[in-house]
């Protein structure tokens, strides 16, 4: 726990920082485990307690959680997110298609984006084989007004399919391997 508020107090500052100088804000996406939702109301008040005493505006702060976060206490974690959602933060389903929740889910919670997970990403072939599955991803996210991001985006072929096919956001060693902070404000804000 100690070490996610040093992490997290780091990268806020960090998000800050770039967010004063450029004029397209970056959002912050943090990972939660279903272990985080064990007990959700208090969660929901260390959110929003931490956004607070660091002066981080929700608006930059996404939450992503996996399809297996909502089996756990299923009830009180949906109501977290109703909270989370309306303090201003936006809600990702990562790895999505990969878990075994229910797709009634969706209908119900407070959800902004779906992350299609990189392999249904990898699946896609040159000549668009094998991808049938972040088709049907794009087509449910835009059903329901969500956004979708594709994660693990390493080729140019897939680039072309998923904007060929509305994909609102890609991610993925085709735009940028991983990167230090310094490296980062080198190559995205300087610029």
């Amino acid at each position: 726990h100690y070490l996610w508020e040093v992490v997290m107090k780091k990268v806020c500052s960090q998000v800050s920082e770039g967010n004063k100088v450029s004029d397209e804000k970056m959002t912050l996406a943090v990972n939660f485990s279903p272990r985080q939702f064990q007990d959700p109301v208090v969660l929901v008040n260390e959110i929003k307690h931490f956004l607070s005493l660091h002066r981080f505006d929700p608006a930059w702060f996404e939450m992503e959680i996996t399809e297996s976060t909502l089996l756990m206490n299923a009830e009180e974690t949906i109501k977290a997110l109703h909270l989370l959602k309306k303090y201003g933060i936006s809600i990702s389903i990562d790895d999505f298609g990969t878990g075994y929740s229910s797709l009634s889910y969706l209908k119900k919670l407070p959800i902004d984006c779906l992350k299609i997970d990189r392999s249904f990403i990898q699946d896609i072939q040159e000549d668009y084989s094998n991808s049938e599955i972040a088709q049907a991803i794009i087509s449910l996210s835009q059903s329901l007004k969500l956004e979708v991001i594709a994660e693990g985006v390493e080729e140019e072929y897939q680039k072309a399919f998923l904007m060929k096919n509305g994909c609102d956001h890609m991610q993925g060693y085709l735009f940028s391997k991983p990167l230090a902070a310094e490296d980062f404000e080198e190559a995205f804000l300087n610029s």
